[in-house]
């Protein structure tokens, strides 16, 4: 059996382990070395909305590397804006689009 290590990393700064809010970025390091120790084979899994920059979902791949966790995939759903609230499913309008201006008349 393959276990999940699960991190959701939110646009407000929060981060959600194994559906567990944490303190900060550097709280993973001991927690994937304590996942990593239960089962040789864990996978984690990233989630991040798409507002957290770039450098910050690095931090994180540092600290799972770090632990020795070297499976590493990216979740493709959504996350909620809120740690622990429902992922938001709605859907987007579709844009307007103008319609076009009437050919002037010929005189």
């Amino acid at each position: 059996i393959q276990l999940t290590f699960g991190l959701e990393l939110h646009a407000n700064g929060d981060i959600v382990v194994d559906k567990k809010k944490v303190s900060n970025d550097s709280a993973v390091l001991g927690l994937a070395r304590e996942a990593l120790k239960k089962n040789k084979d864990v996978r984690a899994v990233i989630r991040a909305d798409k507002t957290v920059q770039h450098g910050r979902i690095i931090r994180v791949l540092d600290l799972l590397k770090q632990a020795g966790i070297s499976k590493i995939a990216f979740g493709v759903t959504p996350i909620s804006a809120e740690p622990g609230a429902a992922a938001a499913t709605a859907t987007a309008a579709p844009a307007a689009t103008a319609a076009p201006a009437p050919a002037p008349e010929g005189k």
